[in-house]
């Protein structure tokens, strides 16, 4: 039985991974005041449309059958959930501040540098963590049921 969720959502990790090389650039840019604001506000619809979807799928779908084996109360499921915990309310307000970011705007493009940079780092490396750890351990570990509960969810 092939594994479809874990590999998807590895895969997905693939595009992550450039989609944050390529805001560090637009970034500095926005801090400068010399461009930027299209690939953040972009960045942002990424975030919203992507990124949440993809937590969702791993909080729902991958982490309850994990957690079943593992635990909850520390290790890695309880890192990969503290991490989303710590993300999301970044990546909603890097959402809500883009909808009406301008250049002329300096605190607001300040905020928006800031949660940029901080997602940079934070985001690619929770994903490397899971890709390192958590999705190898769940390839190898689950059973054919608990492959099927994961992809079914």
């Amino acid at each position: 039985m092939s594994f479809n969720t874990v590999n998807d959502l590895s895969n997905e990790h693939q595009v992550v991974f450039k989609r944050l090389q390529a805001l560090i650039k637009p970034a500095d840019e926005l801090e400068k005041g010399t461009g930027g604001l299209s690939e953040i506000k972009e960045f942002s619809c990424f975030l919203e449309k992507e990124i949440m979807l993809h937590f969702d799928i791993e909080e729902k779908a991958l982490f309850p059958v994990l957690g079943r084996m593992i635990g909850t109360d520390n290790g890695p499921i309880f890192v990969m959930l503290t991490e989303h915990e710590d993300l999301t309310p970044r990546f909603r307000e890097l959402i809500e501040l883009s909808k009406n970011l301008t250049s002329s705007d300096l605190d607001s493009r300040k905020r928006a540098v800031k949660l940029t940079r901080y997602i940079i780092t934070n985001l690619y490396n929770h994903a490397q963590k899971e890709d390192q750890i958590l999705f190898p351990y769940a390839l190898n570990a689950l059973e054919p049921e608990q492959q099927a509960e994961v992809d079914s969810a």
